[in-house]
């Protein structure tokens, strides 16, 4: 989905339906675009026509679900300063901004979590799908370590930071398993969870510039956009995606019940009963 429909706008066409409303939760966004501009319309401008409505409603308090890639990548060794690399990044800290601006003072906070997996879940099947098939493409040495988390966690995650008593705290907050694998590491759980071996062709950075060159163009020319694509590709080569929950878990008290691997098994199995796979 590229654009949200023309009432979301119009934060007075919904907003009545936020009245009486504890908390509103937005978890809304486009992880494809043709351009910046596309990006920013869904991830941006309707997250802040949300908080607009909220607190027009009276809504005492927002959580936003925004994303890992607001941040940006850990580049070096005691980085202390972070940027979005990716268009969608820039339109997910952009969307930050805007609801806490157009919030009028109300109580938000924001969750970023990393690459969210389970059951009912499109953004992850095709690794499924190749794993199934006996592959696992990593980039280099597949040694750079991102966090991960289940869909089931993350859904208690918001519950618990969305319902916590006194002052929302205001975040951001990185809800992972605390696994903060390796793409090696991660191809060893899908090994257990498909209950096969794995072949790992390492995947030159050279061959996913070329290939996401391609598909970006190609975007382009068809005026269709897709997941992979050069902005993708910045986020696939950066060196680390690593981040802590211990600020969200000390502030809610909530934390990671599925394990990596008992997690992959789960969803495997949902996607193979239910003719995923």
């Amino acid at each position: 989905m590229e654009h949200f429909p023309a009432w979301m706008d119009n934060p007075s066409t919904y907003q009545d339906r936020m009245v009486d409303v504890d908390c509103v939760v937005h978890c809304a966004g486009a992880i494809k675009a043709l351009n910046l501009n596309g990006f920013m319309e869904v991830n941006a401008d309707s997250a802040g026509a949300v908080a607009t409505a909220a607190t027009n409603a009276g809504v005492p308090r927002i959580l936003l679900i925004s994303s890992i890639a607001a941040r940006g990548p850990l580049l070096s060794e005691g980085q202390t300063e972070f940027s979005p690399v990716s268009m969608y990044g820039q339109s997910k800290l952009e969307g930050e901004i805007k609801v806490r601006i157009q919030s009028d003072l109300k109580e938000v906070s924001v969750l970023r979590p990393p690459p969210v997996y389970g059951p009912r879940d499109h953004g992850m099947l095709d690794v499924f799908k190749m794993a199934q098939k006996g592959w696992f493409p990593t980039l280099g040495r597949g040694e750079a370590r991102f966090g991960i988390i289940h869909g089931d966690d993350l859904a208690r995650a918001v519950f618990a930071l969305a319902s916590i008593a006194g002052p929302l705290p205001p975040g951001p907050f990185y809800p992972e398993d605390g696994t903060r694998c390796s793409m090696s590491e991660l191809a060893d759980a899908f090994e257990q969870a498909v209950g096969r071996k794995l072949k790992r062709p390492r995947l030159p950075e050279w061959l996913l510039w070329t290939a996401g060159s391609f598909a970006s163009g190609w975007s382009q020319l068809t005026r269709r956009s897709s997941v992979f694509s050069l902005d993708k590709v910045r986020e696939m080569t950066a060196p680390s995606w690593e981040n802590h929950n211990d600020e969200l878990i000390a502030a809610t008290g909530w934390t990671p019940d599925i394990p990596l691997v008992e997690g992959l098994k789960s969803t495997y199995e949902w996607y193979r009963q239910h003719g995923w796979l």
